[in-house]
């Protein structure tokens, strides 16, 4: 009985809730449960956040690093499907998480954007940076009902919401570099926000970071 009183109290303080503030960042993680897993066929992600509350200022791109299976892009999928987000496969997963996104009461659109969205091969030419950025565009457009791309502004009051997962599907970096470079372009031109999720940290060139390891959540600061 007493292994079993420290054991838990033991749990009670790892997953105390603890809050970090950055520049930009304000990342609030209350306790996990331990258990349920997430997957009950993959014991390597045995975490489950309960919940998650991320502001993010705009005109922000946040970095998201993590090796196979650490939860990143379950993560991602938190906030895609808290943000009205349909058609993720861990939808279910996620009725209790809370998402906040400032400024508040703007209306944000949930774009989720992955490696076979965007699968151009493994091709070094730069110029393929720019079909990337169109294929985003066709993508955006059309999340917001609306067929035109318009080079600068889209024809909505909405913020974007953009969730890249391992978008970039090309062997050579200055490929990848490009791209996400103009991501961070589009978001700052057009106020919007995005997670850029990659498990390559040679591609974080951001001074912040989050990095998830076994479900949890962990800044990097460069």
């Amino acid at each position: 009985m007493f292994i079993f009183l420290f054991l838990a109290a033991l749990l009670w303080i790892s997953t105390t809730a603890y809050e970090v503030s950055l520049s930009r960042f304000q990342l609030r993680e209350p306790p996990v449960s331990l258990a349920r897993r997430l997957f009950s066929s993959v014991p390597r992600r045995p975490w489950l956040l309960k919940h998650v509350d991320l502001t993010i200022g705009s005109k922000t791109v946040l970095p998201i690093i993590g090796n196979s299976g650490s939860g990143k892009t379950l993560l991602a999928e938190a906030f895609y499907v808290g943000l009205g987000g349909a058609g993720r496969d861990t939808a279910g997963l996620f009725d209790d998480v809370a998402i906040s996104i400032v400024p508040a009461g703007v209306t944000l659109t949930p774009v989720w954007i992955d490696r076979f969205s965007l699968k151009l091969g493994g091709s070094s030419d730069l110029a393929v940076s720019l079909m990337y950025l169109e294929r985003i565009k066709e993508l955006i457009a059309g999340s917001l009902g609306d067929s035109r791309v318009d080079d600068n502004k889209y024809s909505s009051d909405n913020k974007i919401f953009l969730c890249f997962d391992e978008a970039v599907d090309a062997e050579s970096r200055e490929v990848r570099e490009a791209v996400r470079l103009q991501v961070e372009n589009l978001c700052r031109e057009n106020d919007w926000v995005a997670l850029w999720i990659t498990h390559r940290r040679e591609d974080i060139s951001s001074r912040v970071a989050v990095e998830m390891v076994g479900g949890r959540l962990t800044y990097i600061d460069k």
